[in-house]
């Protein structure tokens, strides 16, 4: 054998011709062994030109293999710096829709348990059901890392997003991370703090009043800032279900500020159980609790019992006189039962507590003319 098959080198088998001398007359059968230990170890060397198949591992002795080109597809060799860089789970811009989201990754072939995809969206969901479909391999399902619901809005328009594949639920699941917004020197207001003021018409230096109004993201830089890393930004189109969040504006160069007029601030219940299933800024509509009342009364009374609370029970004239279906009362007259809260507390068009009605403002920080 030309080659060792354990240090690979290379070594010449002895011939009449080998080494070679003047005058030597070379024999066929000697020249063509020695030809076919040199054809062989060319045929199992690896050819520059790529055509070589190799068929077992190489030990690179603790070298490096250096100066290889970017990986394009998931069967090439990746330099260091593509891993760095993230550029394996890159799918760049989102395609779709914010609800329907649909990435592109030359290096993913299926869906694999644990692997990570990062883009760039190109629109804001509007709904609570948002979808990946990753190289037209299937439509599987976005869920949260901490089990709280996805939300209209939570994934912005022109933010990168990082999802993680379980296979266990056939779902991406976004890693959920809550961004700190740096705390104000003492002394001093952060932009997006809510307070109310005596007069709607002297408004402060520095604040909005909280009407819903569309402004500038570049007039309002800080507030801007603070309403992107929020998480409370929804579309327009749901900005009545969630007065107090943020909305997108027109996408690009304005948003939409809380809109607090005539509503009651409610503290958000947070799993205490007064008010179960509410989440961040959700409207919520009047109502109270149930008004009940009773009727006792007995057959053959000519005044047949008695209301209480919310009921009253009156005996009035009918004419021309009817009978009743009972011996109760007298023919001639009819019994009336009559409800209203009115009877026991006030009333109005809505529900209420004692109040006295302010502005709401929003504090936005720097405003640039």
């Amino acid at each position: 054998m030309p080659r060792n098959p354990n240090s690979g080198e290379f070594t010449f088998v002895p011939t009449s011709f080998t080494p070679a001398l003047a005058g030597t007359t070379i024999e066929s059968s000697a020249n063509n062994t020695y030809l076919e230990d040199v054809r062989q170890a060319i045929s199992t060397s690896i050819a520059s030109t790529g055509v070589t198949q190799i068929t077992a591992d190489i030990p690179f002795n603790n070298y490096k293999i250096t100066d290889i080109a970017d990986a394009i597809a998931k069967d090439n060799a990746v330099p260091a710096h593509q891993i760095a860089e993230g550029t394996l789970s890159w799918c760049g811009l989102a395609g779709g829709t914010g609800d329907a989201i649909t990435l592109t990754n030359s290096f993913i072939s299926s869906y694999a348990d644990g692997m990570v995809v990062n883009f760039k969206t190109t629109a804001t969901n509007t709904t609570s059901v948002v979808t990946v479909d990753l190289n037209t391999l299937g439509t599987i399902s976005v869920t949260i890392n901490d089990g709280t619901p996805i939300e209209p809005g939570m994934f912005v328009a022109g933010r990168i997003y990082s999802m993680i594949y379980d296979a266990d639920s056939n779902a991406f699941v976004y890693i959920k991370t809550t961004q700190s917004v740096p705390l104000p020197p003492s002394g001093t207001l952060s932009p997006g703090m809510l307070s109310y003021w005596i007069s709607s018409s002297l408004i402060p230096e520095g604040w909005l009043l909280a009407n819903g109004q569309t402004v500038s993201r570049s007039t309002y830089p800080d507030l801007w800032s603070y309403a992107s890393i929020s998480g409370n930004i929804v579309p327009v189109s749901s900005k009545s279900s969630y007065p107090l969040s943020f909305d997108v504006g027109n996408g690009t160069t304005t948003f939409g500020i809380p809109d607090g007029r005539g509503l009651f601030l409610r503290s958000l219940d947070l799993n205490r159980g007064f008010d179960v299933g509410r989440v961040n800024t959700s409207f919520q509509g009047d109502a109270i609790r149930n008004i009940t009342g009773s009727y006792l009364g007995a057959y053959g009374m000519h005044f047949p019992g008695s209301g209480t609370g919310c009921l009253q029970v009156y005996e009035q004239a009918v004419s021309p006189p009817k009978s009743l279906a009972s011996s109760a009362g007298t023919v001639g007259e009819e019994m009336r039962i009559d409800f209203s809260a009115s009877s026991v507390v006030p009333i109005a068009n809505e529900n209420r507590p004692i109040n006295s009605a302010v502005p709401l403002f929003i504090y936005v920080g720097t405003v640039v003319p």
